[in-house]
């Protein structure tokens, strides 16, 4: 499989990419990775409402991945991530303008994610720590609380469809993005746990891993390809079963 997943530190090229996207007037997928401060906790990093809880980067593309039958790949995979908390820097240079920026990808109704539920609360709440008092675009934020609407959301698609059987002990799809796409395009997404060997160097000498419940993408390295590959996936691939699904 062929891709062309980035890591993006500059907010300006943010912003023109953005704009860009934007102006073309094509879906744009979006996805969030989460973490967490402080102490080992169990699930810390899907309590968005938590006051340890951090954005730590997000991910977007507008270009649909194309099987190629002569060889046999997906090529195309076109993905960008933003990274905003990684624990040991390599993060985007300036936040607000970052978060300016998605906000107006956000708002421009073309914005698809799976399990958007995440992301609004997720984002919301981004939003209004960054956002809150700016002279831009805060009153848009404080008038909304920080949410905004999505043009869809890949997991409802796939449920409302009804194609698939339903995930049990029995076997059947269901309608997580992994497997969706594992049985559709017949792609083996990354996998979490995969970023989080016993010994990773990239979280300083001597680090073990812990158990996967507690673990946080923010303690990854940003600069990592590995680490970009993960966070662009779900963005590209919802983006993808958005274009099958829907049009």
């Amino acid at each position: 499989m062929t891709n062309n997943y980035r890591g993006i530190t500059d907010a300006e090229v943010v912003e023109k990419l953005v704009d860009r996207m934007i102006e073309a007037g094509k879906p744009i997928g979006f996805d969030i990775e989460s973490g967490y401060v402080g102490e080992d906790r169990k699930d810390m990093a899907l309590l968005t409402y938590h006051p340890d809880w951090i954005l730590v980067g997000f991910s977007f593309p507008n270009v649909v991945p194309q099987f190629n039958k002569d060889t046999g790949e997906w090529e195309n995979l076109v993905a960008f991530y933003v990274p905003v908390a990684h624990d040991r820097g390599g993060n985007i240079d300036d936040e607000v303008r970052a978060a300016r920026a998605m906000w107006r990808l956000v708002n421009s109704g073309l914005g698809v994610a799976h399990n958007a539920a995440f992301e609004l609360n997720a984002m919301s709440r981004w939003f209004r720590d960054k956002l809150w008092d700016d002279p831009e675009v805060g009153a848009e934020v404080r008038s909304s609380f920080g949410f905004f609407n999505v043009k869809s959301d890949t997991q409802v698609e796939a449920h409302l469809l009804a194609w698939y059987e339903p995930k049990g002990p029995g076997g059947g799809v269901g309608v997580g993005l992994k497997e969706l796409t594992k049985f559709i395009f017949k792609h083996t997404m990354v996998e979490f746990k995969s970023l989080f060997p016993e010994e990773d160097s990239s979280l300083g000498p001597g680090t073990k891993k812990s158990k996967m419940n507690t673990i946080r993408l923010n303690s990854r390295s940003a600069e990592s390809q590995e680490t970009v590959n993960y966070a662009s996936e779900d963005a590209a691939w919802s983006l993808t079963l958005h274009m099958k699904h829907y049009t």
